[in-house]
């Protein structure tokens, strides 16, 4: 078990949020089609089953309450039917509805999906979209002023339906100037938080490429390359610490100022199970950044809980049970060289390049994060091999390593750059290596081609040595060094 990250998420019930936004009701019809329509070239769906579920703003806060935050929502609805269903919707779902507004006239936005088996048929939009009254605007701005400074993080949703007017925004960012409160951004359109002075945003690949004003990439493989080369643009134009940009089947890239870039991984899942993956991430990234999370953890968790929430049907929330239960397990860890041989020449028949690395990982830091991570980027599947405790006493003396194997395995395994883990005994990995067979070797910038005896092995089969930049000012030896640095002064005071 990875405790560290298991008592994040039981640190997120710490937290009082503010989610301010577009509340948007998901409605989902369901049933079986098996024949076209005499009418039309369209398929006949025979419903069996209706359900509603928060969308927009609604399920950034379903989301933040079903994970343990204390969660309100300020936003608006309609005085209908709808309105109160999606209030209801909140309520079991435990966010607190105090200043979810009704305003006459106005019709709850609702989408209406229908879907045949695992396949969406078509979607239904009805409700208002326009600005909100003049009225309600003024309600919520006097909430906002009155309840801004009594919560650890507030959440802009803001899917472009009236809610977040200007003055709205003018209010937010005149308490921002006053206030080292955190604000986290999920906006169609980013320019308008530009001056406020966020701590982070989270726009989804389309929404930065429009705010580059650059084209769509010709594939997705091509979009991580394209959105790299322009992190730290994209936080000049909007003036944030940091842009997580979430592209669906391929992650999210997460810049952070004069850093490299971060970048986790997900898994595919079919595009009708999709809807809500991005409101789910914002709201764990912004329960992480709350509690001063690093910045790969927090990108880490984030990802992780998209990736469950779009593993149901429908639009979902990701819960504290199962975050736990997904970071709890340890299905990355191949306990026998014969099963990872059997693992690697099944991704080879696939036709997948295999990366390797290989280390001690004893203090993983943010060196440590920022070399896996463009490790993985080399191919498809990246094995990492972990020296054992008796395995690292012989390479860095008696009173290494620090964390025990164990320990040092799920702190790896929480990072979603790494697909597979092995320990190995021995001085180097050469017997391993020379039984996988990857296709491409990595090692850290502090090594060389003349001091690593795995190079001439790799090469003699066909195989790509890589040696990656290092990461200035980490070192795990360093590391060490600062914190037993005022325990040796304090003996010879």
């Amino acid at each position: 078990m990875n405790k560290k990250t298991i008592n994040i998420i039981k640190a997120f019930s710490s937290l009082n949020i503010l989610v301010i936004g577009d509340a948007i009701m998901d409605g989902y019809m369901r049933g079986e089609s098996e024949r076209l329509s005499r009418e039309a070239p369209v398929p006949i769906v025979e419903i069996t089953e209706e359900n509603y579920v928060g969308g927009g703003a609604a399920n950034t806060a379903s989301n933040l309450a079903s994970l343990g935050a204390k969660t309100y929502l300020l936003s608006v609805a309609g005085d209908d039917k709808e309105g109160e269903i999606l209030k209801n919707l909140l309520i079991k779902s435990g966010v607190q509805t105090d200043f979810l507004f009704k305003q006459d006239k106005r019709k709850t936005l609702t989408k209406m999906r229908v879907v045949s088996g695992s396949h969406l048929i078509t979607r239904i939009d009805h409700g208002s979209v326009e600005q909100i009254s003049p009225e309600t605007e003024m309600k919520i701005i006097k909430v906002i002023n009155s309840i801004y400074h009594k919560f650890d993080t507030v959440v802009v949703s803001d899917y472009g339906y009236g809610v977040l007017t200007k003055s709205i925004i003018d209010k937010l960012k005149k308490l921002k100037k006053n206030s080292l409160l955190p604000i986290i951004v999920d906006a169609k359109n980013l320019i308008y938080y530009q001056d406020i002075g966020v701590d982070a945003v989270k726009p989804n690949y389309i929404q930065a490429i429009n705010l580059l004003g650059i084209s769509k990439a010709k594939n997705h493989q091509l979009r991580i390359p394209q959105i790299k080369q322009y992190g730290q643009k994209l936080l000049n134009l909007i003036q944030s610490k940091i842009v997580a940009v979430t592209l669906d089947r391929d992650g999210a890239l997460i810049f952070e100022r004069d850093r490299p870039a971060y970048r986790t991984y997900a898994y595919p899942v079919p595009d009708s199970n999709s809807s809500g993956a991005g409101d789910t991430f914002t709201a764990v990234f912004a329960m992480a950044l709350a509690l001063h999370c690093p910045l790969a953890t927090s990108a880490e968790l984030a990802s992780a809980a998209a990736n469950l929430s779009v593993s149901e049907e429908g639009t979902s929330v990701c819960t504290k049970e199962k975050l736990i239960r997904f970071f709890s397990g340890n299905s990355k860890y191949v306990e026998t060289r014969e099963e990872m041989i059997f693992l690697t020449e099944n991704y080879k028949r696939e036709g997948k390049k295999i990366v390797f690395t290989n280390g001690c990982f004893d203090i993983i830091h943010p060196g440590h994060v920022t070399y896996l991570s463009q490790a993985k980027e080399l191919g498809d599947i990246f094995i990492v091999a972990v020296n054992t405790d008796e395995g690292v006493r012989k390479l860095k003396g008696w009173e290494r390593p620090i964390n025990k194997l164990e320990d040092r395995i799920n702190v790896l395994s929480a990072l979603s750059s790494v697909d597979h883990i092995i320990s190995f005994s021995s001085d180097n990995p050469i017997s391993l290596i020379e039984q996988i067979k990857p296709d491409i070797y990595v090692k850290g910038g502090d090594y060389t081609r003349e001091t690593l005896p795995e190079v001439q092995l790799v090469e003699s089969y066909g195989g790509k040595v890589y040696i990656l930049p290092y990461i200035k000012n980490h070192s795990t030896t360093n590391i060490i060094r600062k914190i037993r640095r005022p325990i040796i002064n304090s003996l010879f005071q």
